[in-house]
């Protein structure tokens, strides 16, 4: 990518997919990946160079200041997702970089995936919160930080995958007091048992996601 860091973040990491992508990308001397689930970290891969963190992204982080920050899918689950930003800009090195990907639609027909998207955007709504934050992220800029790079791309996902990544997420949060008090268990019951059955689909081209790629820079 033409800028290897000593230290990168991976913040919001889950299982620690996009950490060993991070650090096959970068290059990175040490990638970091920070997470508040220790449910999740616990079955993160290992390897040289990659280290985990249970934490909360939204603070300061808990290492030196790093080189580069990434966050996919973070920024969504935040009430005031630039503060956050400007937060995370204010503590990279001097020409550090923050990159994000964030969704501003999914669009599928599968009843299923509809309704665990209707679920999703219920839940983040009710902390004040957007699941499709893209175009909250662009055009950002604060004193000694700015942005480099803006690109939205459209993605094909395979109904396994989503299916596959969407039961992870419905382990986290089927108990939240949210969901518990405007969904009853057997619609969430069934909801996983859906998902459960999907991970087995052959099924291509039912889901669409438009996702929106930023980066920004400390000067």
């Amino acid at each position: 990518m033409g800028f290897r860091p000593h230290l990168a973040l991976d913040l919001g990491c889950a299982a620690g997919r996009t950490t060993r992508l991070l650090a096959d990308v970068t290059e990175a001397a040490l990638v970091v990946g920070i997470d508040i689930s220790e449910a999740f970290l616990s079955s993160a891969p290992r390897a040289p160079g990659i280290a985990y963190v249970c934490a909360d992204a939204t603070r300061p982080f808990p290492t030196r200041p790093p080189d580069l920050v990434y966050a996919r899918l973070v920024l969504a689950h935040l009430p005031t997702p630039e503060d956050v930003v400007a937060m995370w800009a204010q503590h990279l090195q001097p020409g550090g970089l923050l990159l994000f990907d964030e969704v501003e639609w999914i669009g599928t027909p599968n009843p299923v995936l509809e309704l665990y998207e209707e679920i999703v955007t219920a839940m983040v709504a009710s902390r004040g919160a957007q699941i499709n934050v893209g175009p909250r992220i662009v055009g950002l800029a604060g004193e000694g930080w700015q942005q480099r790079s803006n690109t939205f791309r459209e993605y094909p996902v395979a109904t396994a995958d989503a299916a596959r990544m969407y039961s992870m997420n419905l382990a986290t949060w089927r108990h939240d007091p949210f969901v518990s008090a405007t969904y009853d268990a057997a619609t969430i019951d069934g909801l996983a048992a859906g998902l459960d059955e999907l991970t087995r689909s052959s099924t291509k081209g039912e889901v669409e996601w438009g996702l929106r790629q930023v980066v920004y820079q400390r000067l």
